[in-house]
């Protein structure tokens, strides 16, 4: 779907907010030094973080963890549970931390950082993994040991994981939505209102 049609879903005031959240972020990137990169796509602007906000609060999770989180807009949404949020940018973590730590734990971690994410969650745990747009930069073997990996660590039982149309460009690799199935069923497929990608809950299996 065009860039018209997501701004015709999020409405005037989302537009208005979208704008201003862009100004904020880009004085926390001069101010944090972390990539501008975050700055571009605060949740008004992007459809598909409302979506996986949607998807990870229809299946009730006590606690979730969001790899990649950035700025921490789409774990910090994700209500009645506890949160964490990661990010292997520790310029980036302040920053969250500035705008939602209120509501969710940030630390400085990526997803092959399965012994600190281990600890930062301890004795809670986490039943839901969210990983989106950045895992497109792993192929898809790498990507899986390593999920494989934190789901025997933390006793993870779903994963909420995007996949790009094939020919998107700007992606490194385009993994095929099958390949989710090398990680346990896939749940449910969600086409989102961006056109460019679709969002899949999945049943992570621990072998």
């Amino acid at each position: 779907m065009t860039s018209l049609a997501q701004i015709r879903s999020a409405g005037f005031g989302g537009v208005f907010t979208c704008l201003a959240k862009k100004l904020r972020y880009r004085q926390l990137a001069r101010r944090h030094g972390f990539d501008p990169w975050h700055a571009k796509s605060p949740f008004e602007c992007r459809g598909y973080k409302r979506e996986v906000v949607q998807l990870a609060e229809a299946l009730q999770p006590q606690a979730v963890i969001e790899i990649g989180c950035g700025l921490g807009e789409i774990v910090s949404r994700i209500r009645d549970c506890h949160r964490f949020g990661f990010d292997i940018d520790a310029r980036v973590v302040p920053a969250a931390r500035e705008l939602y730590g209120a509501r969710c734990r940030f630390e400085c971690a990526g997803l092959a950082d399965v012994d600190t994410v281990q600890r930062v969650v301890g004795a809670v745990g986490a039943d839901l993994l969210v990983m989106v747009n950045w895992p497109h930069a792993l192929p898809w073997a790498e990507l899986a040991v390593q999920v494989r990996r934190l789901t025997q660590a933390v006793s993870l039982k779903r994963l909420i994981i995007d996949t790009i149309a094939s020919g998107t460009p700007g992606y490194a690799h385009h993994h095929a939505a099958a390949e989710l199935t090398s990680l346990g069923p896939v749940l449910e497929s969600l086409p989102s209102i961006d056109g460019v990608r679709t969002i899949h809950v999945v049943a992570l299996e621990a072998g």
